[in-house]
């Protein structure tokens, strides 16, 4: 299932913040319909799997993702391709038999 990030906005529908925190059993892509820098709040996600982070799909220049921290506990099958990160933003907390990968 794709989960677009259409708006800048801290929260909310349509933001890259509610396509990751809402993520269930179904994996998921998050795709982004815009570019530049995309300001969050601390995420935390717990148990969750199959996400990919698509960033080559943002117009322009791509995007950056600006967080105090995202971090991943008990998580599985993480994809973070072509997303620019400042401030430590994405950290991953690594467990035996899960991974998480950047590209």
């Amino acid at each position: 299932m794709d989960n677009r990030t259409i708006i800048y906005e801290l929260t909310g529908p349509g933001t890259f913040y509610d396509a990751l925190t809402t993520a269930g059993d179904t994996p998921r892509t998050i795709v982004f319909d815009i570019s530049g820098e995309i300001t969050t709040p601390q995420i935390i996600l717990k148990n969750k799997s199959n996400i990919t982070i698509a960033g080559q799909t943002a117009p322009g220049d791509g995007v950056t993702i600006l967080s105090n921290n995202i971090r991943f506990y008990d998580c599985s099958d993480i994809i973070i391709r072509y997303a620019n990160e400042e401030r430590g933003a994405i950290g991953c907390l690594r467990i035996p038999g899960r991974w998480i990968r950047l590209e």
